[in-house]
């Protein structure tokens, strides 16, 4: 990812917010049509484009719930820029994950000591707008 999107996951949106006649898009936010004409002026394109958050993310393990013993955990892990930083708010508090070369970071472990509680990890405005998990504590 060289740009500002991430086009493979562009791709994705456009094709879920049904704009079916695309031939490719690029990380410049460029988008062809089939006919091989720039379409990312049309306002439903447009929309895609500015709601687009180029970050990937998932959650190591799959499941979203730990035992509150402090000893099971979590970790949040992130795509994103290669060789960057980004940060995600877990539970408020901001953490720092530094990306890779390969575009590949992932959390400290998360863990908690109290029953009951959920552990809320979202991206920091403008960073990872589209980034929410909850990790729940049994």
């Amino acid at each position: 990812m060289n740009g500002k999107y991430n086009s493979f996951k562009l791709c994705s949106e456009l094709r879920a917010a049904g704009i079916t006649n695309h031939g490719n898009c690029n990380s410049n936010g460029v988008v062809w049509d089939d006919d091989n004409n720039e379409i990312q002026d049309r306002p439903d394109v447009a929309a895609v484009l500015a709601a687009h958050d180029p970050i990937e993310y998932s959650l190591l393990p799959a499941m979203q719930i730990i035992m509150a013993n402090a000893l099971q955990s979590a970790r949040v892990e992130v795509k994103a820029e290669p060789d960057s930083t980004v940060t995600l708010l877990v539970s408020g508090t901001p953490i720092q994950v530094t990306i890779d070369s390969n575009g590949n970071g992932v959390t400290d472990p998360i863990s908690c000591s109290t029953s009951g509680t959920t552990i809320t990890v979202k991206g920091q405005a403008g960073l990872l707008a589209s980034c929410q998990a909850l990790i729940y504590t049994v």
